[in-house]
């Protein structure tokens, strides 16, 4: 990013430490939840989709161990990936229920 003029948040925080920003905004998220059960926006099956926290502990490791190996940084998408179509799919079925 650094070389194509890009200034992102890996730029800021550096290969090795960006995983603190994966863990931070997967943080706001769940938290967002968390608030909007308790709120009564979300009904309180929407706590299922916590579960999800330990697939993104394991990207966010995934980026920590290996901050520059593009395979790794692959799978730890792909992780995420699933991580938001089920939180997705378990909060629609949180409203529906």
């Amino acid at each position: 990013d650094k070389s194509a003029g890009k200034f992102t948040g890996v730029n800021l925080l550096g290969q090795k430490n960006s995983f603190i920003m994966y863990l931070l905004l997967e943080l706001c998220g769940f938290i967002s939840i968390v608030i909007a059960v308790r709120s009564g926006y979300l009904k309180p099956a929407a706590i299922f989709s916590l579960i999800l926290i330990f697939a993104a502990l394991k990207a966010a490791m995934i980026l920590r161990k290996f901050p520059g190996q593009k395979i790794k940084l692959v799978e730890s998408s792909k992780i995420t990936i699933a991580i938001q179509a089920l939180a997705g799919i378990i909060l629609i079925i949180a409203l529906i229920l």
